[in-house]
């Protein structure tokens, strides 16, 4: 490699310096090329981590109502639309939302109905341009008939299409225009059901039929009418002319047809019935001219209608096979039609179901046995593919079919008895059939998701987090999960999404077993370049565990968490070494394709001898009648349905291929396990049909939280809370000279502060990235998915937007005190400091940015001992008035803290884990909220469960008067506890719209998220949610954060001067808090304070920490190690960079800087925490206390 070359690689990548030198001496010269495109890569591109739970994720949303009827069409994204009549006679629809949730609306409220109205009949067709052709019926509530035979109001709606109104939100939305006018009247019947098609021929309006009757029952002209709508679309009338086939004892099937005759349409009906015990077909124009027999199919027992290309009808008969006939053999006397297939299901056709789009038909057919399958085939029928099985005998239902005309994929729609319904769509590529969660938002429900919860950190090639980033992330099929709370459908093209303030995108995979896709990331401007993506996969801890088993005994001796034998079905001990040996073939068949598709070097898994096969009943796969079946993926639902009809299995290694097999009757079917998704499908079977531990694997290999250890830490948040209140109100009305005095003493230490007095080691300690990617790695128990979990579902899962106090004094205003403070004491300050405090920002952003650098000595060189002295005034001032506030403040928040809440999720956990029951209150909700980070992160880092605090009397910590032990076990939790803090009251403080999502570095166009075209909305803050983040979420979260910050060892160097920047953070906290309860400051006014504030005693604290680290370095003390006091200051920088860039933001009118200083404030903000967090849990390690920094 050229000597320029290399060093020019190495300015390039200044923060990969460490990775070029490990390998610069190892590679031999061939492959120095190699390197040299790889750190271009780096360079280029960027990095990810992550990290993933196989867990149970809570969703606050409820599943889909129980419905009667339900008929899927797509809306005006191409996407599946649902419209239903609930089993409490509501009309519904549901309809993905700009989120890409499905919303639930009530389409009779839409269309003007009254709210109790009760809805009888409803009927949904689409022609090939989308229009909607909607007939639906009421309950007549005047009329006087016996409540089951009260007679129907039906309603006609003009064409129209989804994209034109939007169908979620009655306000936004009156449906009522789009009523038709009825002439003549109303049957006086109650209607049973209604058959329209989209088919039009040319017309206005597609042919309509109302049956008042079920088919079964229909006997007589009176039992059925037509709905006819005039040309110009501005009346129908409901007319009686419709013959019924002769002599018919019943009717099996009605199908409105539209055909063409001559140039013009004749609308009609298809009639299957039965006349002499036989099926007769016959077709019968609306006029009445026309009766034309057509030849019937074996059995035949319903009809379906596909648009074919000249937008008329042709006719599918189902019975002993599918039969296809033409729209213009409708009209051909004993036309016999083309039979299409008479295989699987279509063997016995009990329904037909069709499901159209542009890219071709699919027939969906019920067997009589109640098994559901499918065949796809062009619109001409011309080419029909093979019958694929979807769901066994028996365990079918009403059925709901949809095609995506855009993004290739099937979607079936099932009810059980009862109405409950269930969502299975298929990827197109995988070929996989999945159970989807059907569910609509509802914030006061939760809906248990089982899952893989996966958070992704995306870093640029220079180590930094990539905040509110758009990258690509590319699935190996078609998924539908979760990212940053928004639904969204993966796929191997890839989903433009963006990352939040942390720089993470969290992915929520649903999965039945352990199968997950897998997925990629790259960036905007590397869409294209797949060396370049950088894989993901979720299901790789779950596969490090199941690796473990060896032998049956190792599955036999496994136990759950919760110290239960995995395995409770009682098997014999063949059949489990069975289990446990083809557990080892799937995971050494995962292996082969990882190192296949260069994703490791080497298998971990032992190596297989060809031809082995482990399983149940062996022998019965040999010579089988009619052979081995080799099965697409599409047929693995179909299959994993069946259990009782299997007489035996096997997961085998052969001929360089891995298999998964069963013998079913005379037939052994055979898939190959040739991806990921595959070998994970065959496993989760081995688990929950052989072994029977689907049901617990999370419990045994994933994540469960523990909730009695989170409801003692929930105990321990809530008294120290409530002890450090009853302590500071004992110091709440301090005389101002006393203030005056204590703040002059900090005068004094802050005389001493200057940049050419930094021990040498301190004052070039630099604020980097490489300094932040050192520490990730002592930091990887904070930045955890299971430790964030918390995190991520205030800001994603609706804790934040959805939050409501129901307490009525919550609204109340401030009040004069709080007013005086502002108007006498902080608004005279903004003129004095604001200009000074600019400087700052600005001179502290323009050091950090263009070298991504800073040290203490360049800081302290921008702010200087007269400026940070000028400042202290300042604080002085502010203090002093504080003082005067301080009963007025606790008794505010105080009486608030008891006030009753409903937070997302959080309220529902409470009450199930926490209360036995019981409300929630504004504390005890966000002691939840951190009591599940303190308790997994505790015991991530220490083994150990929080230390119990209920024992502790805070003021004792206080006036130091406690024990060492009882100081460590304080340490320890406060020292999580603030860990766990930061990052929440970071997100707290960027909340901006809804679903946590927020577009504050933003200054262009909207952003694209989830799949296109769909657009995030951008300005719908939800006032409410907004100001409850900025009042009681921010207050409770900085209490516990000041409480925990307390100085608690004496011993240490710098006490007092401790004490002081402890002091100078609370009185931050604490004037934020009051301006939180000023009513009469415009919001532009007090954004300018609260930049001011945050400049002013940030600077202030950085220069007392930086003494009390010189202290530190200089003096003797047990535990001292110079490498983590180093570490503090380059903590306390990082912090710096943030405070005052976020202060200085608040003064720039123009949007790109603003925005810049923003995202530094951000990102440093992170970087603070990782670096913090690295130096607690090194000194945990050794078991030694760790002074945490008050973040200024």
């Amino acid at each position: 490699m050229r000597a320029a070359e290399w060093h020019l690689m190495k300015g390039l990548c200044p923060s990969r310096g460490a990775y070029i030198a490990r390998y610069e001496a190892q590679l031999p010269a061939q492959e120095a090329p190699l390197l040299i495109n790889l750190l271009w890569t780096f360079k280029k591109m960027y990095s990810v981590t992550h990290d993933s739970e196989l867990m149970v994720q809570q969703v606050a949303a409820v599943a889909v109502p129980n419905s009667s009827f339900f008929s899927t069409v797509s809306d005006e994204n191409g996407h599946p639309m649902v419209f239903s009549i609930g089993n409490d006679k509501k009309f519904y629809i549901f309809k993905e939302a700009t989120e890409g949730h499905y919303l639930l609306s009530d389409f009779g409220l839409l269309l003007g109905f009254n709210e109790n109205y009760i809805a009888h009949a409803l009927s949904v067709s689409q022609d090939a341009s989308l229009n909607l052709f909607v007939i639906l019926a009421i309950e007549d509530s005047n009329a006087s008939s016996s409540d089951d035979r009260k007679p129907s109001l039906p309603y006609v709606l003009k064409p129209f299409s989804p994209a034109n109104y939007d169908l979620l939100d009655p306000a936004n939305s009156d449906l009522r225009q789009l009523i038709l006018p009825q002439k003549g009247d109303d049957s006086g019947l109650r209607i049973s059901t209604i058959f329209t098609i989209g088919s039009t021929g040319g017309d206005s309006y597609p042919p309509v039929l109302v049956a008042y009757q079920p088919l079964e029952y229909i006997n007589k002209k009176e039992d059925l009418s037509r709905v006819s709508v005039s040309s110009d679309l501005s009346s129908w009338t409901l007319t009686y002319d419709v013959d019924l086939p002769e002599d018919a004892s019943k009717i099996l099937a009605l199908q409105p047809l539209v055909v063409p005759y001559g140039d013009e349409p004749m609308t009609g009906l298809a009639a299957l019935y039965i006349l002499q015990d036989a099926p007769q077909l016959i077709f019968m124009s609306n006029d009445g001219k026309y009766q034309v027999a057509l030849q019937c199919p074996e059995d035949a027992r319903s009809l379906a209608a596909v648009t074919n290309a000249e937008n008329f009808s042709d006719l599918l008969v189902g019975g002993v096979g599918l039969r296809h006939f033409k729209a213009i053999e409708c009209l051909r006397k004993n036309s016999a039609g083309t039979e299409i297939s008479a295989e699987g299901v279509f063997a016995s056709i009990q329904e037909l179901y069709v499901a159209q789009s542009s890219s071709g038909v699919t027939v969906w057919a019920a067997d009589i046995r109640q098994s559901v399958g499918y065949l796809t085939a062009s619109t001409d029928f011309m080419d029909v593919g093979s019958p694929m099985p979807v769901i066994p005998r028996q365990q079918g239902g009403m059925f709901s079919v949809f095609k995506s005309a855009t993004d290739g994929y099937e979607q079936l729609l099932v009810s059980d008895n009862a109405g409950a319904l269930s969502l299975i769509r298929h990827d197109p590529v995988l070929g996989l059939w999945k159970a989807i969660p059907f569910y609509t938002p509802a914030l006061e429900k939760v809906f248990d998701i089982r899952c893989y919860t996966t958070q992704i950190t995306v870093f640029n090639a220079e180590g930094k987090p990539q905040i509110d980033s758009q990258v690509l992330l590319k699935s190996s099929g078609y998924v539908d999960i979760l990212v940053n709370g928004l639904s969204v459908q993966a796929n191997p093209s890839g989903v433009p999404l963006f990352t939040d303030q942390d720089g993470l995108l969290t992915l929520v995979v649903p999965t039945d077993g352990i199968s997950s896709n897998s997925f990629t990331i790259a960036t905007k401007d590397d869409a294209s370049d797949a060396e370049g993506a950088l894989p993901i996969d979720p299901t790789a801890k779950v596969y490090d565990a199941l690796s473990k088993i060896q032998t049956g005994d190792d599955l036999k001796n496994a136990k759950t968490q919760l110290g239960q034998p995995l395995l409770q079905k009682e098997l014999s001990d063949n059949d489990i070494d069975q289990a446990a040996k083809a557990i080892g073939v799937a995971i050494s068949a995962r292996d082969s394709l990882l190192v296949k598709n260069g994703l490791i070097k080497k298998s971990k898994a032992a190596a297989l001898h060809n031809n082995v096969r482990f399983g149940h009943n062996l022998e019965k796969l040999e010579g089988s009648p009619r052979g081995i079946w080799d099965l697409p993926s599409s047929a693995w639902h179909w299959f994993c349905g069946l259990l009782d009809d299997i007489w035996s299995w096997a997961i085998e290694f052969a001929d360089g291929a891995y298999s998964f097999l069963a013998r079913i009757g005379d037939v052994v079917y055979r898939w190959t396990l040739n991806t990921l998704e595959m070998i994970g499908n065959a496993l989760t079977w081995v688990f929950e049909k052989i072994l029977e531990i689907v049901e617990t694997i999370i419990e045994w290999i994933g994540f469960i939280f523990d909730w009695k250890d989170i409801q003692a830490t929930h105990r321990s948040i809530v008294s120290l809370t409530n002890g450090a209140l009853d302590t500071w109100a004992e110091k709440a009305n301090l005389a101002s000279d006393a203030i005056e005095a204590y703040f002059d003493g900090l005068a004094d230490v802050l005389q001493n502060v200057n940049s050419n007095s930094l021990p040498e080691k301190l004052g070039s300690a630099p604020a980097d990235n490489e300094v932040v990617e050192a520490s990730r790695s002592e930091n990887a128990a904070m930045d955890s998915t299971k430790v964030k979990w918390s995190q991520y579902q205030c800001t994603h899962g609706g804790a934040f937007k959805g939050a409501v106090i129901h307490d009525t004094r919550s609204a109340k205003a401030g009040g004069t005190p709080f007013e005086e403070f502002w108007s006498d004491v902080l608004s005279p300050l903004i003129g004095t400091f604001e200009d000074v405090s600019s400087d700052i920002g600005m001179s502290i952003f323009e050091i950090f940015n263009p070298a991504d650098s800073i040290s203490p000595k360049q800081a302290l060189s921008k702010l200087g001992t007269n400026v940070l002295l000028d400042l202290l005034d300042g604080i002085k001032k502010i203090g002093s008035g504080l003082a005067k506030l301080g009963s007025s403040l606790l008794e505010d928040f105080k009486s608030a803290l008891n006030y009753k809440i409903t937070i997302p999720i959080f309220s529902t956990l409470y009450k199930k884990f926490i209360s036995g029951g019981s409300d929630l209150t504004v504390l005890d909700g966000l002691a939840l909220i951190l009591a599940i980070p303190v308790t997994i992160a505790t015991k991530l880092i220490t083994g150990e469960k929080p230390p119990d605090m209920t024992i502790i009397d805070y003021s004792d910590l206080v006036y130091g008067v406690v024990s060492k032990d009882v100081t460590m076990q304080f340490n320890r939790f406060a020292n999580v506890t603030t860990l766990s803090c930061r990052p929440i009251i970071s997100a707290i403080e960027l909340v901006e719209s809804v679903f946590g999502l927020h577009f504050r570095f933003e200054t262009g166009t909207a952003k694209q998220l989830a799949r296109l075209p769909r657009q995030h909305p951008q300005g719908r803050q939800l006032k409410g949610a907004a100001d409850l983040a900025k009042k009681y979420w921010q207050d409770m979260f900085a209490v516990v954060a000041t409480l925990s910050t307390i100085p608690r060892n004496p011993d240490l160097p710098a006490y007092g001067v401790r004490w002081g920047s402890w002091a100078v953070s609370a009185l931050n906290r604490a004037t934020s808090m009051a301006i939180r309860r000023v009513d009469s400051a415009s919001s532009v006014v007090l954004k300018r304070w609260l930049g001011v504030q945050k400049v002013v005693l940030g600077a202030v604290n950085y220069g007392l920490i930086i003494s009390i680290k010189v202290e530190e370095f200089e003096n003797v003390f047990p535990d001292k190690v110079e490498a983590l006091i180093v570490l503090d200051c380059v903590s306390g920088t990082f912090d710096l960079v943030g405070c005052t860039c976020d202060g200085a933001a608040q003064f720039d009118p123009d949007p790109d800087t603003a925005a810049a200083l923003g995202l530094a404030s951000t990102v440093t903000t992170v970087f603070s925490v990782v670096v913090s967090g690295s130096t607690y849990v090194t000194r945990a390690a050794e078991g030694q206390y760790n002074d945490m920094i008050p973040f200024i």
